[in-house]
C-alpha cells in the first residue's frame, strides 16, 4: 500500500463516505447545551506485543501539550489503565453544544483493572455498556476485567485476526510493522470495520448511561471510533486531531503521519 493511499484513508471525508448509512447519536443523548473495598491487582502473565508504549522526555511532553492540549483534562486516573478518557466537555465547532460528562469513555485494555477501578467506572461513571474492538485472539489472551452491571460486547474492527498477531497472520510488509500494519489493515474499511463501527455508533443511541469503548492501547481502533463520534457531532478538525494525538501523553505512541 502506498503512503499516499495510506494517508488518504485517514481523512475525515474518506471515513464519512466509507461509513455511509451509520446511525447518528442524538444531541439529547450525547450532548448538552453549553449553557446548561480490596484494591488488589488481578494477576496476569500476558503481554500484548501490539501495544506500543514509550515515555516522553520533559521537553517532548511540554511540546505535545502546547500543540494538542493537556490530556489530564480528560484523563480518568485509574490504577489498571493508562489511556482512559472522558469525552465530556468537548464543544461543537459552533460552540452551541458540548458532550455530556460521564457518557462517552474511551480506553485502552481493561484486563488489569483494579477492584477500585471497577468501582469508579460503575459507581461514578455509571458504565453500563463496554464495547471491545479487539480481535477474538486478543480478547482470549487478555480478557477484560468485568465492570459490575455492565454488558460487554465484542465488535472486532479487524475481523477474526489482526495482521502481525502471530506467525499465521504476519504483517503486510516490513514497512508497516506493528502499529503501521494495524492502520493499513483497519483503515481500508473492509466489511468488519464498516459493520463494526456502524453497530457501535447505533448502540450509543440505545444507552442512556455511559458507554466505554476500547481496544488494546486505546489509540488506534479506539482513536478512529472517537474521530467518528466527534466528526458526527460537529467538532472542528483541530479538536479531533488534538484528542487523537493526546495518546502520546499517556505513554502510547501516535505518529503525526497518522493524523487526519
Amino acid at each position: 500500500m502506498s503512503h499516499s493511499r495510506f494517508v488518504k484513508t485517514l481523512t475525515l471525508a474518506g471515513i464519512s463516505l466509507s461509513l455511509a448509512g451509520i446511525g447518528v447519536p442524538t444531541t439529547q443523548a450525547a450532548t448538552q447545551s453549553v449553557t446548561t473495598v480490596t484494591n488488589s491487582q488481578p494477576k496476569s502473565n500476558v503481554t500484548n506485543s501490539n501495544i506500543t508504549s514509550f515515555a516522553l522526555t520533559a521537553d517532548e511532553l511540554a511540546e505535545q501539550k502546547k500543540l494538542y492540549g493537556d490530556v489530564t483534562k480528560t484523563l480518568i486516573k485509574l490504577s489498571g489503565t493508562k489511556n482512559t478518557r472522558d469525552l465530556g466537555g468537548y464543544q461543537t465547532a459552533d460552540g452551541k453544544w458540548k458532550v455530556r460528562s460521564q457518557r462517552l469513555l474511551r480506553s485502552d485494555n481493561l484486563n488489569k483493572l483494579y477492584i477500585s477501578d471497577k468501582k469508579v467506572l460503575a459507581d461514578k461513571y455509571h458504565v453500563t455498556s463496554v464495547i471491545d474492538f479487539r480481535t477474538p485472539g486478543q480478547i482470549n489472551s487478555a480478557p477484560d476485567q468485568t465492570i459490575p452491571n455492565a454488558a460487554n460486547v465484542n465488535l472486532s474492527i479487524l475481523g477474526e485476526h489482526a495482521f502481525g498477531d502471530d506467525k499465521a497472520h504476519p504483517t503486510l510488509n516490513p514497512d508497516f510493522s506493528g502499529d503501521g500494519s494495524f492502520y493499513v489493515q483497519r483503515l481500508e474499511f473492509g466489511y468488519p470495520a464498516v459493520t463494526g463501527y456502524r453497530q457501535f455508533l447505533n448502540m450509543l443511541l440505545d444507552n442512556p448511561q455511559a458507554t466505554l469503548y476500547h481496544c488494546s492501547s486505546g489509540k488506534d481502533r479506539t482513536g478512529i471510533a472517537t474521530v467518528l463520534i466527534m466528526s458526527i457531532l460537529g467538532m472542528d478538525q483541530q479538536t479531533i486531531i488534538s484528542d487523537f494525538m493526546q495518546s502520546n501523553q499517556t505513554g502510547r505512541t501516535v505518529h503525526g503521519g497518522y493524523k487526519m
